[in-house]
């Protein structure tokens, strides 16, 4: 998966109705034990031990897109984990930093390169380049 049905339907009216789509200058990065549903309905998201979502700036964090993708051009770290957290499968990009909320706010979700339990004291991160968002 790659876009959430949020994004597609923001996409499709743009291009096809002529309407806006939402500036959001801040998004959310969440992590997943699986991969979550396109409307958000499940996004399998990590709970407990520390978990939140990182808030980031959309503007400074991705750069411009080519060949269908998008990806982020600074480290972008979550809180440590004070205990061990699930095995994190997947991540999330979400206009809500609500974490745990299930409405149809998930924008964009891909799977992680490597498959990782994060362990009390880690502190998750996302060298420059791995936040990976393509249209299919």
């Amino acid at each position: 998966m790659s876009l959430g049905n949020l994004a597609e339907k923001e996409i499709l009216e743009h291009l096809f109705k002529g309407s806006g789509i939402p500036t959001r200058p801040e998004l959310w990065i969440g992590l997943c034990s699986g991969e979550p549903t396109e409307d958000g309905s499940d996004k399998r998201e990590l709970t407990g031990n520390g978990y939140g979502r990182k808030k980031i700036t959309a503007s400074t964090t991705f750069g411009a897109a080519t060949n269908g993708q998008i990806s982020n051009t600074s480290i972008v770290s979550l809180p440590y984990a004070t205990a061990d957290w699930e095995t994190t499968t997947n991540f999330f990009i979400s206009t809500t930093g609500i974490a745990g909320e299930t409405g149809n706010t998930l924008l964009a979700a891909n799977k992680l390169n490597i498959t990782k339990t994060i362990e009390k004291n880690d502190l998750p991160q996302f060298q420059a380049g791995e936040l990976i968002i393509q249209l299919d």
